[in-house]
């Protein structure tokens, strides 16, 4: 029973080392994804309003406001 000990502990040291990593890896992927879906949310807003700045046409705002609705959307 002494030499299953620590064996024991050295495996539940591992699974908790494991999930760790785990959680660590997960947590870092969502705030990559998040950077992304701004810097995405940033360009298509810079190119709705350079389109509506050289076009002058309302209905881009329109399309703007929805856009933005849209992709505030998918973050939540």
């Amino acid at each position: 029973m002494l030499k299953e000990y620590p064996e024991l502990r050295s495996q539940n040291l591992r699974t908790k080392i494991y999930k760790e990593t785990i959680q660590l890896i997960t947590t870092h992927n969502e705030d990559r994804i998040h950077a992304i879906l701004h810097f995405s949310t940033n360009i298509l807003s810079f190119v709705i309003l350079s389109g509506y700045s050289s076009l002058g046409n309302q209905e881009l705002l329109i399309l703007n406001s929805w856009v933005r609705e849209f992709l505030y959307n998918l973050l939540c």
